[in-house]
């Protein structure tokens, strides 16, 4: 299996043929100058791009021309001093060739009608940048230029990322009660039936480490309602409808699975939830949940969810009890923005 590094160099190579085939440039006999890279740049990625860039240009319209004596060299000089230590670089050509009116005469010698000059270094998202220039061997200039990238797209690194979920759920079993506090025997229920669950949530979360989706802490917060699907019994004042509203905070942790390739997306995420609800001012309870994701894309994901809750109470001019005798199992789909 290729290595990273190896991917991200076939797929520049990839885009650079499909540049170089399309380019309308007066000539075909081209000579490619070994390209220049930066420091953040292994001379393996060097070497392997230059080759491969002879290997397009084979593939296209374009005839590669080999003349090694011309394929530059770095030479490393040191001079030392009782003081200092200095380490000069310089190129082959610069030596070989006093002038460039010199080495463009060697180049016109052998029938050469463009050069291929090129540049690579990396972006601040670790994404291969190869700039190739075809240059008109007789006047210099520039005929085209073009840019390709080691990735489909340029991103951005992030450190911040926002989540918009949705879900329902059922917990098998729940207790209810219903409580008239005015009332010397106000007490309604208990009853035992499923509970119903919804809810929307946003979710703000910030990478752990710069630039790595791996390991993610946030901030959720939420709107959910818990609710008896079907009628509720009040034998008192027959309000028959039994729901509990109320607004969530936690805190959460995401780990994920990042996928293979140049531009790694979460696949599989795996997180944890502790947060408060307030169905009023006064009243409170706590949850947490763990959701296992399935990404399908960097935008859209589903998601399963075991959550459990403290009992729910809420009161108002009567008061509402929903006490969960299980856990809760829970679905929905987040969209990541």
């Amino acid at each position: 299996m290729s290595s990273k590094v190896d991917q991200s160099i076939e797929k520049i190579l990839r885009e650079a043929e499909i540049k170089l085939s399309n380019e309308i440039v007066v000539g075909s006999r081209v000579f490619v100058m070994t390209p220049r890279f930066s420091a953040g740049v292994a001379p393996y990625i060097r070497d392997r791009i230059g080759a491969g860039l002879v290997q397009s240009l084979a593939q296209s319209k374009y005839v590669p021309v080999y003349q090694p004596f011309l394929e530059e060299r770095t030479y490393k000089r040191i001079e030392s001093s009782d003081t200092a230590l200095r380490v000069i670089h310089s190129s082959s050509l610069f030596d070989d060739y006093k002038s460039m009116r010199s080495f463009v005469d060697t180049l016109n010698g052998y029938a050469v009608d463009l050069i291929l000059v090129s540049r690579i270094h990396k972006n601040e998202s670790d994404v291969l940048v190869l700039n190739m220039d075809l240059v008109d061997s007789r006047t210099l200039q520039i005929k085209s230029s073009s840019t390709v990238y080691s990735a489909n797209k340029i991103k951005i690194n992030r450190d911040t990322h926002m989540q918009i979920s949705g879900g329902f759920g059922v917990s098998p079993s729940a207790l209810l009660y219903r409580n008239y506090p005015q009332l010397s025997n106000g007490l309604v229920g208990p009853f035992e039936t499923p509970i119903n669950y919804q809810m929307i949530e946003l979710g703000v979360y910030q990478d752990v480490l710069r630039g790595h989706e791996e390991l993610k802490f946030g901030i959720v917060g939420a709107y959910e309602s818990t609710f008896l699907q079907g009628v509720f019994n009040d034998s008192l004042y027959q309000i028959n409808k039994f729901e509990i509203g109320a607004l969530r905070l936690g805190l959460s942790l995401e780990l994920s699975l990042l996928s293979n390739g140049p531009d790694p997306r979460p696949i599989l995420s795996l997180t944890s939830n502790a947060c408060i609800s307030k169905p009023t001012l006064l009243d409170s309870y706590f949850s947490s949940d763990t959701r296992v994701t399935i990404n399908f894309s960097r935008s859209l994901g589903g998601f399963i969810q075991i959550r459990f809750t403290d009992p729910i109470v809420k009161n108002a001019i009567y008061t509402d009890i929903i006490n969960n005798q299980s856990y809760m199992l829970c679905y929905g789909a987040s969209i990541n923005i």
